[in-house]
């Protein structure tokens, strides 16, 4: 019995850090005493790893105090901590501004984006790739139809959700609505000129490649299918051959685009009701998945997402389509970017943050 196990069996800890205090166990042990003792003991050992431990054992002592219902449904356990995991990683995000593209600029805006931090933006589209100095700017460099001959030739002819990482960009490719040749297209960030091409396997994503996702710091990069994925696809990043894949605690229809951010997946699909759009987490150790903010009511799609570093703090940016209404044609569509400020930070991330706190000391 490791020593959290034997703590949480033996006291109820109140409080959190320093101002924690113990309690005897003639106290019946609350779900939140037992959490505030989980993150307590994590923070002494300085362990993410320690936290998900205590966490499960935070499940397991909660079970335990009805036998009853542990007999009549085994997973219970499982339910219990899916239940502490929504608590622990809950976050909110909040739009605070909407900056609607021409209807030039939306052609070749379309699908996704991705910053490198530094003031430079990637746009992608059906069939070009762009940079600009913002993320509302001008072309700074633009290729129309970047795609490798040998993928053309594939027919591969649509450029999903992109991502940025050590001066490459990561391209998601597939062919239009055959789905037959998926691939990831490499190319320099700079120039926009290929670098490299590699197939990854159609059982892994049979309805194309809509987006990717580069872990630069863990060297991966993932990706899943499009409609109705459980599973998220994991690469090397050096080679983007298959390592695995990652179960999702639930379901999501029509992802369409997703970056990483603290050990956190982010995307952005269709909400559980299908009738809107939602922008979701999920935790890349745990499979735990939560929405996180909504998008705005009048997008007919939603697209790519990123994260940008700015004077006012960290931004969440995702693309969104919406159809202009105009008496000749109702398939005039412009897509605009929607900017989102962290309103709610979860409890894991403060107690990352205080991890990276202490170790500055």
């Amino acid at each position: 019995m490791g020593s959290f196990q034997k703590f949480v069996s033996a006291f109820v800890f109140i409080g959190f850090g320093a101002a924690a205090y113990a309690a005897p166990t003639s106290v019946m042990q609350t779900e939140d005493q037992m959490i505030d003792a989980a993150f307590a003991d994590a923070l002494a050992r300085g362990s993410e790893a320690a936290l998900d431990q205590n966490l499960r054992i935070v499940a397991r002592t909660l079970a335990s105090q009805d036998s009853v219902a542990t007999a009549n449904n085994p997973s219970l356990v499982n339910e219990l901590y899916r239940g502490i995991l929504e608590k622990v990683d809950a976050e909110h995000w909040t739009q605070f501004e909407t900056h609607h593209f021409s209807i030039v600029k939306s052609l070749f805006r379309s699908q996704g984006l991705t910053t490198d931090n530094k003031g430079n933006w990637w746009f992608s589209s059906r069939s070009s790739l762009l940079r600009t100095t913002s993320k509302t700017g001008s072309e700074h460099v633009f290729k129309l139809f970047p795609l490798p001959k040998e993928l053309v030739a594939l027919k591969d002819n649509h450029i999903g959700d992109i991502d940025y990482a050590d001066g490459k960009i990561y391209a998601p490719v597939e062919d239009g609505s055959k789905y037959l040749h998926p691939y990831i297209v490499v190319y320099d960030a700079h120039k926009l000129t290929v670098d490299h091409f590699v197939s990854v396997p159609h059982d892994l994503q049979p309805d194309g490649v809509p987006w990717v996702a580069v872990d630069a710091a863990n060297q991966r990069v993932y990706s899943s299918q499009y409609s109705n994925t459980t599973k998220i696809n994991v690469y090397d990043m050096a080679t983007l051959k298959p390592l695995g894949q990652i179960a999702m605690s639930r379901m999501i229809n029509s992802i369409q685009g997703g970056k990483v951010l603290n050990g956190s997946l982010y995307m952005t699909a269709d909400s559980e009701d299908g009738k809107s759009h939602s922008i979701y987490k999920m935790n890349l150790t745990t499979g735990m998945v939560l929405t996180v903010a909504q998008m705005p009511k009048d997008l007919v799609e939603v697209e790519g997402l990123s994260f940008a570093q700015t004077a006012k703090g960290l931004e969440l940016n995702a693309l969104g389509v919406v159809v202009i209404k105009n008496p000749i044609s109702k398939k005039i569509r412009r897509t605009e970017i929607c900017g989102f400020h962290l309103d709610q930070m979860s409890r894991r991330d403060q107690f990352r943050q205080t991890l990276l706190n202490m170790a500055e000391y």
